[in-house]
């Protein structure tokens, strides 16, 4: 038996990192935790250049895509296959909210599911959404310090990235996904994530 894809995202200062360390010991300890773009060793060079160099759009997307497909073969499907559950911090649905809608306005729609439909091969079985208002995620990221090229990024591309996953949400992961509200206290947000994980695992 396979094991499950479980992918969390969200915009900065969402909390996703601190809901995959309360993840860790209620999972099966073999469970994989891993992020995006990153993974594996080359993956995580191209994770440097995706989010600290100046790339245009396209370039983005096809970067993104060549880190994940490396991800794939080598950690995802591997351990999927295995009957180890993988956790992720991000896939697809960043990639679409960030790259698709917030950086082309949407014109490399068609070039993402293209590229979705090539490299991510089992699909995620389940995702779950942390969706913060942008000005209380980029107060949060300020706090934590160290932030990168895409979080210096103006609130008008981070509200437009909210509104990608949302699309990304609704359109494409309505029937294997659900949105949790992240603009509260972290303990009611990471209290939710394990209470709508564990039945998926169980399925």
């Amino acid at each position: 038996m396979n094991g499950k894809l479980i992918i969390l995202e969200g915009g900065e200062g969402a909390g996703k990192s601190t809901a995959i360390k309360l993840l860790k010991p209620i999972l099966p300890p073999d469970t994989v935790f891993t992020r995006e773009p990153g993974g594996t060793p080359e993956a995580e060079r191209l994770r440097e250049i995706l989010k600290h160099d100046d790339l245009n759009p396209l370039t983005q997307l096809l970067g993104f895509f060549a880190a994940r497909a490396d991800h794939y073969s080598k950690v995802i499907g591997p351990a999927l296959m295995a009957g180890r559950h993988v956790v992720s911090d991000r896939l697809d649905g960043s990639t679409y909210a960030y790259q698709v809608w917030a950086g082309s306005s949407g014109e490399l729609h068609a070039e993402f599911f293209r590229l979705r439909r090539l490299v991510c091969e089992p699909p995620p079985d389940f995702y779950v959404y942390l969706d913060v208002d942008p000005e209380v995620g980029l107060r949060r990221s300020r706090v934590a310090g160290n932030q990168d090229r895409i979080e210096r990024m103006d609130p008008e591309f981070h509200r437009q990235v909210r509104e990608g996953y949302h699309l990304f949400m609704e359109r494409f992961a309505r029937r294997r996904g659900v949105t949790i509200d992240a603009n509260r206290s972290p303990n009611e947000v990471e209290d939710e994530v394990i209470q709508v994980i564990r039945p998926v695992l169980a399925q």
